[in-house]
């Protein structure tokens, strides 16, 4: 799980966006759990909100998505990556937030960055030559 923090408006309000991965090796893919919060004791607010958010290039969401109340769900879903044929991955992301507040107007938070995969180990093929049960050998 890896947690990124934006600061805004003059009482601190943190947005957070939050990413647990769950990898199937089967399928060479990820499951991304994705969580968009607003953290303020007391926070909540009805209108003028705006979230965008991106993963690996693709809009997951961009508009008002309603009442924002401290430590609740703003936004929450899973996205699946695809891994690379080595196993390897990893995405850029993306969450803007803007909103009208009493205490400091217009304020808006920013998180930008990249979340690297977990990589999937690939099968290995091992052989040896004939030769002797209890003598070395030389793997290939």
């Amino acid at each position: 799980m890896a947690i990124y923090t934006a600061l805004f408006g003059v009482n601190n309000n943190v947005l957070q966006l939050t990413l647990t991965e769950t990898v199937n090796a089967n399928n060479n893919t990820s499951s991304i759990a994705y969580d968009i919060r607003v953290l303020g004791e007391g926070y909540s607010v009805t209108m003028n909100n705006y979230l965008k958010f991106t993963l690996n290039g693709m809009n997951i969401y961009e508009g008002n998505p309603g009442t924002v109340i401290n430590n609740y769900p703003m936004w929450s879903g899973t996205y699946i990556y695809t891994h690379n044929t080595d196993g390897t991955g990893s995405f850029p992301f993306t969450c803007y937030y803007s909103t009208v507040l009493s205490s400091s107007g217009a304020v808006s938070a920013n998180i930008t960055g990249t979340f690297t995969c977990q990589t999937i180990a690939r099968q290995s093929t091992v052989s040896a030559s004939n030769g002797t049960l209890g003598t070395a050998q030389t793997l290939t």
